[in-house]
């Protein structure tokens, strides 16, 4: 809600902080909605500016040098002018004993770190609203009815000599009394929640024995059963010994302002599908938890990420997805709420928190023993891997848990969330579906990461990559048809480095683009060579990343490149994965189709591994399906995987599509695999992957006239 032009001109604000970090993000707040903004650096300097400046609110820290929150406090309402000036206290203790300091030092009201600064201005608006309705409240009697409607703010007055007490029309309507109730001081207190009593009671009391008055917000029940917010100030009038002799309050009905502090809080930390604590929410209940850490026991803190959910998600759907995050915080709910029995003498402290996609964050306080810190991910790991049934659909997900003991492995929030979460790629590294401790060797392998990627972005206009090859050949001829192209990357210092390690980081920073392209041109080039040297064509095969099929202009890249080296469309086959291909079906379709058209060949690589129906088989545009290692790797001992290889070159047979197997490497694979009516194979059989120069040979039509009757080609 934003302020009145009224509160824009009029609402001077002083700001009472030593840091100075905090003064001007809450200079920046305020400003923001309009008021103006005078800055004081500790308590004694407020004193001064309140002075001079008369401003209509004060906002001020607790822990300062030189005078406190509480005495600064005390000593501004010393000034008959801020009587009516409300003061905000801020402190980041939450207890009673704080709270009641506060108010009685002389605070309007108080906010508790961390800040909101969104709550931080509506506590601004309403404060400095109902302080300017009190003004007008013993200033003006007249415009004191209309004020109250305006405000919703309702008064009563009761001498205490007398029994009952008066109290106006508004405040009538904001108890939801009927007309006949009788106006009794009691009757007013019983309005107020259950919860919230004993603590108004023992304000109360202050009134009663010391006249000290007070501010509070609480709850009240209604007539009808239903439950508002209201903020209360109580005055207090007293005989010359200091005896109460009157008493005066009013109560505003602040439930739509609490209502939108609350939803302001859940967006700011709390995560909108989930309900979970959100990363902000969660590094901060860390940190208070340090304090309440049982000395020579320990914390686990636990970073936990599904392994595959972006694929899952690309493949089903992010309606799917959701319906998956849902089960797993249901089932780390659950897991957390039989960690410990409430009757527990050792029950510890605990969080369970989203940090968005497939990541879930999570610690435990006052563990005994070190090991308690390791069998807690081992239940994470256990409960999460129970199969999933989500629209009839039967899933396994496993996770990567990062892990981080504390104080061993830092005392800072941000510390801890950067080891535990460079702990749990760690664990992705390892395999996934399994939990790792964070060590500084770690950060070690971080910062070698780092320097890789730095590297990696100079390697093409240092000429540092490379293309090898490895041929794939026709079971019915023994000759070379096709060729896979492979990036290699030979560092100047580091020598080869393995793809595993530069092609992963190449897609996440999205160097693969560049690189991507780069190798369909040298690809195209180094077959048009082949050519021109006199061998027999043959098919170059290049792989796709997702980044470049679904954003690149990707087949304007690749009709550049034919158009560049002059290699006829039918010698150039484009290689995407299974899952890739149903990332966004109709797309999929509609870039085929344009490169089909084109002559360049389509194939699907690591078939069978993916979540596609076979049903799309039919829509999609492609002549080949590439047979997956894993399976063939197998069949010669696996019956599952000989059944299913055998299963996907019936298929494509009856599809009109070629079959090419990965993965050979006996002579005994190459047997069955021609028995079963496979067509290309292509592995070590033949030969590993190698320069231009070493593949060129190769491809004369009687190299492997003789692979089938020996061993000698294998490695």
């Amino acid at each position: 809600m934003l302020p009145s032009e009224t509160e824009k001109t009029l609402g001077k604000v002083l700001v009472v902080d030593d840091d100075n970090f905090t003064r001007q993000l809450c200079r920046t707040a305020l400003e923001r909605h309009g008021f103006k903004v005078d800055i004081a650096l500790n308590g004694q300097e407020s004193l001064y500016k309140f002075n001079l400046l008369k401003p209509d609110l004060v906002i001020m820290d607790v822990n300062m040098p030189l005078m406190d929150g509480y005495q600064t406090c005390k000593a501004l309402r010393q000034d008959p002018f801020s009587r009516d000036v409300p003061i905000i206290i801020i402190t980041g203790m939450n207890d009673y004993d704080s709270i009641s300091k506060a108010f009685k030092a002389g605070a309007t009201d108080f906010l508790t770190k961390p800040i909101s600064w969104v709550i931080l201005a509506q506590r601004c608006i309403y404060a400095l609203r109902a302080s300017r309705a009190f003004r007008a409240l013993r200033e003006q009697e007249q415009g004191l009815e209309m004020a109250q409607k305006i405000a919703h703010i309702g008064s009563w007055d009761w001498k205490i000599s007398e029994k009952a007490i008066f109290w106006t029309e508004e405040l009538h309507h904001i108890l939801g009394f009927a007309p006949n109730v009788p106006r009794t001081f009691d009757q007013l207190l019983s309005t107020v929640h259950p919860e919230d009593r004993p603590g108004l009671e023992n304000l109360m009391q202050g009134v009663f024995q010391n006249a000290t008055p007070f501010s509070r917000d609480h709850r009240i029940i209604r007539t009808d059963g239903s439950e508002r917010y209201v903020h209360q100030e109580v005055v207090v009038t007293a005989d010359s010994k200091g005896i109460p002799t009157r008493i005066r309050g009013i109560i505003q009905d602040i439930t739509d302002r609490k209502k939108n502090e609350q939803e302001i809080r859940r967006l700011a930390y709390f995560d909108s599908l989930t309900g979970l604590p959100n990363l902000v929410f969660f590094k901060e209940s860390l940190r208070q938890s340090f304090t309440s850490r049982i000395q020579q026991c320990y914390m686990g803190i636990y970073f936990i990420d599904l392994d595959s959910f972006k694929k899952i998600n690309e493949t089903f759907g992010h309606a799917f997805g959701d319906q998956l995050i849902l089960e797993v915080a249901k089932r780390l709910k659950s897991l957390s709420g039989n960690l410990f029995t409430p009757n527990d003498p050792m029950a510890t402290p605990m969080l369970l928190g989203h940090a968005g996609g497939g990541r879930f964050l999570f610690f435990i306080n006052n563990l005994v023993q070190r090991e308690q810190v390791e069998d807690v991910a081992k239940r994470i790991l256990g409960i999460l891997e129970q199969p999933y049934l989500l629209a009839r659909r039967e899933l396994y997900v496993t996770a990567s848990i990062g892990i981080c003991v504390h104080p061993h492995h830092g005392n800072d929030p941000d510390l801890l969330m950067k080891n535990v979460e460079r702990a749990m790629y760690h664990a992705k590294e390892l395999g996934k579906n399994n939990y790792q401790f964070y060590s500084p060797a770690l950060d070690k392998s971080a910062e070698e990461r780092l320097a890789l990627e730095s590297h990696l972005r100079k390697a093409l206009e240092k000429e540092e990559l490379l293309l090898y090859f490895q041929p794939q050949m026709e079971l019915a001829t023994h000759r070379i048809i096709g060729a896979e192209a492979l990036i290699r990357w030979n560092h100047q210092e580091k020598g080869m480095i393995s793809p595993g390690h530069f092609i992963p980081l190449a897609e996440e920073n999205g160097l693969i683009l560049p690189i991507g392209a780069w190798a369909i041109q040298k690809a195209c080039e180094i077959n048009k060579t082949w050519q021109q040297a006199g061998y027999p064509p043959i098919t170059m095969a290049v792989n796709l990343s997702g980044r470049q099929f679904l954003h690149q202009p990707i087949v304007e890249i690749i009709a550049q490149a034919l158009k560049d080296t002059g290699l006829d469309p039918q010698y150039l086959e484009v290689e995407i994965t299974e899952s890739l291909m149903m990332v966004n079906v109709d797309e999929s379709i509609e870039i085929l189709k344009r490169l089909r058209n084109m002559g360049v060949k389509i194939a699907i690589d690591d078939f069978g591994t993916g979540y596609s129906s076979l049903a799309y088989l039919t829509k999609f545009p492609i002549d080949i399906l590439k047979i997956d290692s894993s399976f063939v790797f197998r069949i010669l001992e696996s019956e599952g995987a000989l059944a299913i290889t055998s299963a996907i070159v019936a298929m494509s047979q009856r599809l009109g599509l070629k079959v090419i197997a990965e993965g050979v490497e006996k002579t005994a694979h190459l047997r069955l695999l021609k028995d079963m009516g496979c067509d290309i194979i292509q592995g070590y059989l033949l030969a590993r992957p190698a320069a231009p120069e070493d593949i060129a040979p190769m491809l004369t039509p009687k190299y492997f006239e003789n692979i089938e009757h020996g061993e000698q080609q294998e490695n």
